[in-house]
């Protein structure tokens, strides 16, 4: 290991006394490493992330999502220190960071691998590509009536909903907006999709767990 960055999020973190923490503790366990210091992730992309060994997050799960949105298409490890409310992916506690540190620099950790979602779509002559580590939701958005929408799964047709949407979720975004749409709880470490239709009109409508290679397409 090394090279580590640092994504802090500046509204968690003003006076940079927790980043400064970091740096100190980081210092006085390998006083080689190359430390690189993100705020709010400026600066940080997919040519920078590249050469990381590993980022530690100092803010919420927010904050860690935001990172992910920079750095997606590597497999850098994340060490999430939860200085916000919300803790299910920064499970580092901010009294518990010199632990977390020497734990990281002397082997004593495991690497929870999540699976993504992306999806694409076209607009205006041109297809846009989006990554999730939670969720994708097609949302009637400002509209008082709700959709219908016809899902296929590997080119077959599945199902139609009348419904305010339609939600593809991992394991890690089930217990988010896909618990509040009545979807289940998935274990984190399991290799799945779900799809939830979103308030449906049907009584049958339910959803539907699949391998996390599904292709599916929504009209």
């Amino acid at each position: 290991m090394k090279n580590i960055g640092i994504n802090v999020n500046t509204t968690k973190d003003p006076d940079k006394k927790m980043m400064d923490m970091v740096i100190k503790t980081i210092r006085n366990e390998n006083t080689d490493i190359n430390i690189k210091v993100y705020e709010d992730c400026n600066g940080l992309n997919e040519t920078e992330s590249s050469k990381l060994d590993i980022i530690i997050v100092l803010g919420g799960d927010g904050t860690i999502l935001n990172t992910l949105r920079h750095m997606h298409k590597h497999s850098i490890p994340i060490l999430g220190i939860n200085m916000g409310h919300l803790g299910f992916l920064a499970q580092v506690d901010s009294t518990n960071i010199d632990v977390a540190i020497k734990d990281l620099f002397h082997g004593k950790y495991t690497i929870e691998e999540r699976t993504m979602v992306e999806c694409s779509y076209h607009e205006g002559g041109e297809t846009r590509i989006y990554s999730g580590l939670n969720d994708i939701v097609i949302y009637k958005a400002l509209s008082s009536r709700i959709q219908k929408y016809e899902v296929f799964i590997n080119d077959k047709f599945y199902n139609t909903f009348d419904a305010d949407g339609i939600m593809v979720c991992t394991s890690t975004g089930s217990t988010v907006y896909n618990l509040a749409a009545g979807g289940p709880i998935i274990h984190p470490e399991l290799d799945t999709l779900a799809l939830t239709p979103m308030y449906s009109q049907s009584l049958a409508s339910r959803t539907i767990v699949l391998d996390r290679k599904s292709k599916i397409a929504v009209k």
